[in-house]
């Protein structure tokens, strides 16, 4: 007995076919970062601006020639505090809401103290009491934005469609 599969070299010849998912993908990529970078940007709160300044999105290297990914950052030192840490089981409910209680040194405090018209030591026996409130922008940013990155997906495999289907027109 003897099976024999016909097509298979056309059908990797049209896999093979430069960009055939390279280029469809490589745009749903950068348009969703931008996308949830801009809403994180609306999303974090802004005291001196840096939170907001630092936030972007960097493509991911290439795996053999499709995209990666795309890696939504924010570069501000103090945005692990803000955001939160990275944690599966993060929900906006009571035991989640704040960091843990923790003493920060009053130089980190000073200015922030000052612009607020407080006192500094005041501030951190607060956050020695409660902790600091969370705010995870970058999540918010992504389940906010579920429709428009949903939307680009959909625009993706249209353009691979349409790119496979004159691959295969010029086939015959």
């Amino acid at each position: 007995m003897e099976v024999k599969v016909i097509g298979l070299g056309k059908l990797r010849k049209r896999l093979d076919m430069h960009g055939l998912t390279a280029f469809p993908l490589r745009r749903y990529f950068e348009l969703t970062g931008a996308i949830v970078a801009d809403k994180a940007k609306e999303v974090a709160p802004e005291d001196l601006g840096d939170l907001k300044k630092g936030i972007g999105f960097k493509r991911l290297a290439d795996r053999g020639r499709l995209p990666k990914g795309v890696d939504i950052y924010s570069r501000a030192p103090h945005s692990t505090y803000i955001h939160g840490f990275p944690n599966k089981n993060f929900r906006l409910t009571p035991p989640y809401s704040r960091t843990k209680p923790h003493f920060p040194p009053i130089k980190a405090l000073q200015g922030w103290a000052k612009r607020h018209d407080i006192n500094p030591y005041v501030v951190q026996q607060a956050i020695g009491k409660k902790g600091t409130p969370i705010i995870p922008f970058i999540k918010i940013a992504v389940k906010e934005t579920t429709k428009e990155r949903n939307a680009l997906l959909r625009e993706a495999g249209k353009a691979i469609t349409v790119i496979w289907r004159s691959g295969r027109m010029r086939a015959r």
